[in-house]
């Protein structure tokens, strides 16, 4: 197989992007094959061929070998569909944009909530969607989730945590926080009432004999040496999901750690909140909406970051 070269772009070649085209050439890195990609797009296999070589001619670079097997990448090819998802992205959201404000209304949001937002904030805003002219998708999972969800632009933005003083976080990912709330650094143990730790004249020589739950936000911030320093034994069970930790301690023997969030998803007679002391071992934490840096947000977005921003700051108050 002779090896293929890169041609420069002749010198009368148009600046202009063709997104057809190049949704012309990611359809066919889909679908493995020209015949494939042509019944889905639909078009003629011969028109969708001249598409292909027209991206050809116009970069310079050979997209695919073709073969009895179908159509596979070359090297340059994978680069470039990769980077021609990425335009198709952004020329999406664009559209999505410059047509909400064209009509005076508001696209869809779609929005990432964590375990302890999902938990303990989520429900007290929910009602507020009612009087916004806008539709919602949410999705729940662990601050690395929602971080990989909104990379994708599968979301438009997430509440998580971020530590607080520092721009690693937002510069390592091209995101923009919007910080609504810092955390002291507070981690508790809680229990299910009655449980032996609860009458203990001092808990902390006791806690190595039991289980310990959390999810990974708590684990990503306390470490093994955390855990280790606070006398615990290493997670045994992580869930991103305060419903079923919760579930599980007030039917156990499981200690759960997690923020004094917690102790609003039962009630005192259910599940009991003993203080650890973890001065010095915690960063202050920024609990922050989360959108991409490119992207901006929507009139109903905006409206949202503030309805969330609020409930944090009521949290809050009743925290200290």
């Amino acid at each position: 197989m002779h090896a293929v070269h890169r041609r420069p772009p002749g010198r009368g070649t148009t600046k202009i992007m063709d997104l057809d085209k190049l949704s012309h050439a990611v359809m066919v890195a889909r679908e493995g094959s020209l015949s494939a990609a042509a019944k889905r797009i639909p078009m003629s296999q011969s028109a969708l061929t001249r598409s292909i070589q027209s991206l050809e001619k116009k970069y310079g670079i050979r997209l695919f070998e073709r073969g009895k097997s179908g159509a596979k990448l070359t090297p340059d090819g994978t680069a470039f569909i990769a980077a021609a998802e990425e335009v198709l992205w952004s020329a999406r959201r664009a559209d999505d944009h410059l047509t909400a404000v064209a009509t005076g209304q508001n696209s869809t949001v779609r929005f990432g909530a964590g375990p302890v937002m999902t938990a303990c904030i989520l429900p007290r805003v929910l009602p507020r969607l009612a009087d916004m002219k806008a539709h919602f998708q949410i999705r729940t999972g662990s601050n690395a989730s929602l971080r990989s969800l909104l990379s994708r632009g599968e979301i438009d933005f997430f509440v998580g945590g971020a530590p607080a003083g520092s721009d690693h976080f937002a510069s390592a990912y091209g995101f923009r926080l919007h910080p609504t709330w810092t955390e002291s650094g507070s981690t508790e143990i809680f229990v299910r009432a009655g449980h032996p730790l609860t009458e203990a004249s001092s808990a902390l020589p006791y806690l190595s004999r039991y289980p310990v739950a959390c999810a990974s936000f708590t684990r990503d911030r306390l470490g093994t040496d955390g855990f280790h320093a606070l006398g615990l034994q290493p997670p045994s069970v992580e869930i991103d999901d305060y419903h079923v930790l919760t579930d599980l301690v007030c039917s156990s023997d499981f200690i759960l750690i997690g923020t004094p969030t917690v102790r609003q998803m039962r009630p005192a007679h259910e599940m009991v909140m003993l203080s650890l002391d973890t001065r010095g071992m915690l960063q202050p934490w920024n609990w922050a909406v989360v959108s991409h840096s490119r992207v901006p947000l929507s009139t109903a977005g905006s409206l949202l970051v503030r309805a969330l921003g609020e409930e944090f700051d009521r949290i809050h108050a009743q925290s200290d």
